[in-house]
């Protein structure tokens, strides 16, 4: 391994591997990461292609402690799917291959080094690659983003994060506290003690108290994780035009935010019709950047993005309906339909409507015919059929249960497949 790394961004994560994991843990959990199932990235990066796709090859760069590498793995094991892993800290990665080793997956290949070693020409390119907190530790997250640009299919798609400018506020405040306060000769065990000191007397006013609840990776993790808060010695942020340009600079298109998608629509946090209107014509990166002013609380940018942005499926008569939650489909057919039949039924999530299903014949045999297999247009014709609907009740029909599903879509209840 060469020097493409900070060697004090390295030392930090051999002391202190993040995020903090037991790898016993895995006799009796599956962690899932956002960025990484399956049905998601089929749907908004593959146009509901990715399981026709033969030994699918996935990267995940900068693995850490393994969270997404563990998913991944689990996920694509029946497929004939393999995952590389590259971390910098050997710590980590040993971490990581005791979560791999008690699951026994053994479609993993391991690289200690850094991403930016990586040659497409000694690894071969990827279909996905995931790359999760890392670029924004880098000194130049471009170089390391172009790097990853380098190793993706033409059909590939990259799901990053990084963190985002305005809602870390108080954790950049407090690193420049600590940088004033802690000399540079003391050792990290010092810093991390001087730290918890200062937490422990800060008053009400202070950015932090006021927003704590941001943030739980010091009080989850202990010292692991009030290093990678509070004492990081490489870390930015990116706004929404700053991530724009980013991403323009390095010859990649953003496809979509893979976390709290409702937190870049300024109608989630706006309700005045003038003021809706007067941002009606801002663009997406416009409402994006404005969702973000207005917020306040967004602290990390989880996203999508590729060679080529026009890969989300649309809802169309070959699509096949993915519920997330599969328990979610069957509280609907046994509970739903039978205890509301004739009125309607509200899908409520964190406190906001989704969609209001009205529960008659029609939902009742549209939702007892999804199965992963039955495409959007075959559930369709089955209802039609049953009962023998003209053409105008057929078009209505057809309006109304596309609103449904557009809106379980947006909300992530349901991804479509082919």
């Amino acid at each position: 391994m060469s020097g493409h790394y900070l060697p004090r961004v390295r030392d930090q994560y051999e002391d202190y591997p993040y995020p903090e994991r037991s790898p016993d843990d895995e006799r009796t959990r599956l962690l899932q990461t956002n960025l990484d199932d399956l049905a998601k990235l089929n749907h908004y990066c593959f146009n509901g292609n990715l399981f026709n796709i033969k030994n699918i090859n996935v990267l995940v760069a900068g693995g850490g402690t393994g969270d997404a590498l563990i998913f991944l793995a689990e996920q694509l094991r029946e497929l004939g799917g393999h995952v590389t892993y590259v971390d910098i800290s050997t710590t980590s990665m040993n971490i990581a291959k005791k979560r791999a080793e008690i699951r026994d997956l053994s479609n993993v290949s391991w690289i200690h080094g850094s991403l930016l070693e990586l040659d497409s020409n000694i690894i071969g390119k990827f279909d996905y690659i995931n790359c999760s907190g890392v670029l924004h530790h880098l000194a130049d997250p471009s170089k390391g983003l172009i790097t990853l640009k380098s190793l993706l299919k033409p059909h590939g798609c990259m799901g990053i994060m990084v963190y985002a400018k305005y809602g870390r506020t108080a954790i950049y405040q407090i690193q420049e506290l600590m940088r004033l306060i802690n000399d540079e000769d003391l050792d990290a065990e010092s810093r991390i003690t001087n730290t918890e000191l200062i937490l422990n007397e800060l008053p009400e006013t202070n950015w932090l108290k006021r927003s704590e609840e941001l943030f739980s990776d010091h009080r989850r993790y202990g010292a692991i994780g009030i290093y990678d808060l509070f004492l990081h010695s490489q870390d930015r942020a990116y706004s929404i035009p700053e991530l724009k340009d980013w991403l323009e600079e390095c010859g990649l298109e953003f496809i979509e935010f893979a976390e709290q998608k409702e937190k870049y629509d300024p109608a989630f946090y706006l309700k005045n019709s003038r003021i809706l209107e007067s941002i009606r014509n801002k663009g997406r990166w416009g409402k994006y950047a404005i969702s973000e002013l207005v917020s306040g609380s967004i602290i990390k940018h989880a996203f999508y993005c590729g060679l080529n942005a026009n890969t989300t499926m649309s809802l169309s008569d070959n699509a096949r309906l993915v519920f997330k939650d599969m328990g979610m489909l069957r509280d609907i057919v046994s509970i739903m339909i039978p205890k509301h039949y004739g009125q309607s039924y509200k899908v409520i999530r964190n406190n906001n409507l989704v969609v209001e299903i009205p529960v008659n014949q029609a939902s009742a045999i549209f939702f007892q015919n999804i199965d992963q297999k039955n495409t959007f247009g075959k559930i369709r014709k089955k209802i039609e059929k049953k009962l023998h609907l003209n053409p105008e009740k057929r078009k209505a029909l057809l309006v109304e249960y596309s609103e449904i599903l557009d809106s379980l879509i947006k909300h992530e209840e349901v991804f479509l497949s082919r």
